[in-house]
């Protein structure tokens, strides 16, 4: 059995990412309720440790919390995979808009390959297409049937992927998930899950974004909370998983959810299909 999430980077979903435990399974569902209560028992071998009272993690110790960031960041390296779902921006005291949504790629430890594929109510269809690759990105245009990247920068990466949706290939990607000032601030809870949280501080002190808390499961080492800080610890943006759902042999977020906590807006993805191609 698989658990797989993206940082929708989430989604790098986020954002999307293949997440595989290596763990002793006697039960084959896993379900996580919205209310924040665990539905099926999952008995495993947990990779880090046993507590006694789960819902009530300790701290980790040194070795344990480097082993869990570590085995995040491998676990993005998800290789071939296409999801599907409906992206709704609710915009704070306005009616809300749908998106039909679709992210494939290809990620590995050396790059990752993104397209995304959104059409509109009105059947406008949209498409965007983008590569990271040794801490630079380059989107991807075709102009008469040939493809050329151009190198983009951070502002661009920031910037609305579409027009009047507050939506960015920030959301999607989660550069800062590979700044290397990497701190363990403690024991959480989250989902009714036995969590812990980081904080990884830009080099940049310029930038608009200082900081990020990243909330991850101590038993699967996946994302489910993040906290994008500005220069005086506001809150800019909370990026969440509320659910989870297996789709064949692989379980994903069933959704997510970008809070922009200034505007009180929020952008959810609601995920329809998700499979990994060999």
């Amino acid at each position: 059995m698989r658990l797989v999430i993206t940082t929708l980077h989430f989604l790098e979903f986020s954002s999307l990412y293949r997440f595989v435990r290596h763990r002793l399974f006697h039960s084959c569902l896993l379900m996580l309720a919205a209310a924040g209560l665990l539905s099926q028992t999952v008995h495993a071998q947990f990779k880090f440790r046993q507590t006694p009272n789960r819902q009530d993690p300790g701290a980790l110790s040194l070795f344990e919390e480097k082993l869990l960031w570590n085995d995040f960041l491998q676990a993005r390296s998800v290789g071939k995979f296409l999801l599907t779902g409906s992206l709704r921006y609710r915009p704070s005291g306005s009616p809300s808009t749908a998106y039909e949504f679709t992210l494939d790629g290809d990620w590995n430890s050396f790059r990752h390959h993104s397209r995304l594929r959104m059409s509109d109510e009105r059947g406008t269809e949209f498409s965007r297409e983008i590569v990271i690759r040794d801490n630079a990105a380059f989107l991807i245009e075709t102009t008469d049937g040939c493809q050329r990247e151009v190198a983009i920068d951070g502002e661009d990466l920031s910037a609305p992927l579409i027009q009047n949706l507050p939506f960015t290939w920030n959301d999607i990607l989660m550069p800062y998930l590979s700044w290397t000032d990497v701190v363990y601030i403690g024991p959480d809870r989250y989902l009714g899950r036995p969590a812990h949280k980081y904080i990884i501080t830009n080099d940049s002190q310029e930038a608009p974004i200082s900081s990020v808390v990243v909330t991850l499961d101590e038993d699967y080492a996946v994302i489910l909370k993040s906290d994008v800080l500005d220069i005086d610890d506001n809150v800019l943006k909370r990026i969440r998983v509320s659910g989870f759902k297996q789709f064949g042999d692989e379980w994903m977020f069933s959704e997510l959810v970008w809070e922009h906590r200034r505007s009180r807006d929020s952008v959810v993805l609601k995920v329809t299909g998700f499979d990994l191609i060999p």
